[in-house]
């Protein structure tokens, strides 16, 4: 059984349910508490206390009951990274990396959808020493695109001293130019 996270709004925490947790899983489960967070002003300090409800998982349930007054203490943060270490496949950051390091642009490749899906295997990535800064993503998507675009990038002095959005911007519509011919 596979774990899932239930947020109708987020005016109320996430629940991640009972089951395997994916990497994917885990993110969503982490951004939905940030968004709660926001939504409802709460502080640093006590942002892991308002989380700790949010459970379904035995398991989990066994763990925080049986270091309440540690795990209260923790950043949110520090939670989320041992929640990554405890619940998380052993080698899952290395597999989100490998595949991320090693994802090409395959030749009829929309470009954009290519790119957001290597944005969101990098988000998975968040707290870990494995997650890439903005330039670092934007070289990356850069060393794998397709090696017409690539040219085309290089004739069109497409710059990486841009941001990754104005980058992205530009490297698709060259894109949608080349695929269109």
């Amino acid at each position: 059984m596979h774990a899932s996270v239930e947020q109708p709004t987020t005016a109320r925490p996430p629940i991640l349910t009972a089951g395997d947790i994916s990497p994917e899983v885990m993110r969503k489960f982490e951004y939905g508490c940030q968004l709660y967070f926001i939504q409802k002003d709460i502080a640093d300090d006590a942002q892991v206390r308002h989380v700790l409800g949010c459970f379904r998982d035995f398991e989990i349930l066994e763990w925080m009951n049986e270091e309440w007054s540690r795990i209260q203490a923790l950043t949110f943060r520090d939670f989320m990274a041992e929640m990554r270490a405890r619940y998380l496949e052993k080698n899952w950051e290395a597999g989100v990396r490998r595949k991320l390091l090693s994802s090409r642009m395959g030749k009829k490749t929309v470009f954009l959808d290519w790119c957001m899906r290597m944005r969101a295997m990098n988000s998975l990535l968040v707290g870990t020493e494995s997650h890439l800064g903005e330039k670092q993503l934007m070289y990356q998507i850069e060393a794998g695109l397709e090696a017409r675009l690539a040219q085309e990038c290089i004739l069109k002095n497409v710059s990486l001293d841009w941001s990754l959005n104005a980058w992205m911007i530009t490297v698709k519509g060259l894109d949608e130019d080349r695929r269109a011919r």
